[in-house]
């Protein structure tokens, strides 16, 4: 025959402070998935090229910076 235990109050309440970090930490990793994909981390905004016209060549205040 098996004994069952009961779980005291702070053996729940650390059940529970893991499980939030568990979801907090998979949160955390997803946004830094997503900035990277949209280009919003400075590794992301090295691999960005635009193409298209150029807009230094359009603008009359670019001779002065």
């Amino acid at each position: 025959m098996s004994q069952t235990r009961r779980m005291s109050a702070l053996e729940a309440a650390s059940n529970v402070v893991v499980g939030w970090l568990v979801a907090a930490n998979k949160a955390m990793a997803d946004m830094v998935r997503y900035a990277a994909e949209f280009g919003l981390t400075p590794s992301a905004r090295v691999r960005i090229c635009a193409e298209g016209r150029d807009i230094a060549m359009d603008d009359p205040a670019a001779e002065f910076f």
